[in-house]
């Protein structure tokens, strides 16, 4: 910035100077008034006619919402696939539960329907993305890399973004003492 004001102070007239502030709040190129009195004028270039240039902004905002339909699509199923383990994992504890400590098995049960019913709520809609024409994800659940606690301590983290098995029974266990100081 400073070589360019001071090389446009040199010029016979002296063009005027730009600071940071002024060029920072530019959002088109022919705001530029600065490149408009170089040795090549680049407004006569195919790029800086403005019908192109939307044309451009529109193309990459194409691609961007293709890229966010593909992540989209893999969140889905990701949320797909963490409600039905969630579901095994209430049924699992559920059953273990209902046979030692009658207390806390109607607590988590508590706990489990209401979770339950958001989940349910949360696959309606999942449901309707998949029937839109045009989808492109796929429709059945995915499979969580580490399943059981000792695939969990070999993986701690698997590329779905998934919590392992430890974390989800520390999660689980801070919701039990949540519940039973309540």
């Amino acid at each position: 910035m400073k070589a360019y004001n001071a090389a446009a102070l040199n010029l016979n007239p002296p063009h005027p100077t730009v600071d940071w502030s002024a060029v920072s709040h530019y959002n088109f190129i022919e705001e530029f008034s600065l490149l408009r009195d170089t040795h090549q004028d680049i407004r006569s270039k195919p790029w800086a006619q403005p019908v192109i240039r939307e044309m451009m902004k529109r193309a990459q905002r194409i691609a961007c919402a293709h890229e966010e339909i593909i992540r989209c699509n893999v969140e889905l199923r990701r949320l797909q696939t963490w409600i039905r383990d969630e579901d095994q994992i209430f049924t699992t504890v559920l059953e273990q539960l209902k046979s030692t400590d009658q207390i806390l098995y109607y607590a988590v049960l508590d706990f489990c329907t209401r979770r339950r019913q958001v989940n349910a709520e949360i696959l309606i809609r999942i449901a309707q993305t998949q029937s839109l024409e045009g989808f492109t994800g796929v429709e059945t659940p995915g499979t969580r890399k580490a399943t059981t606690a000792a695939a969990a301590t070999e993986d701690e983290s698997d590329s779905d973004g998934f919590s392992d098995d430890g974390e989800l029974a520390h999660d689980f266990e801070k919701v039990m003492s949540f519940i039973l100081t309540s």
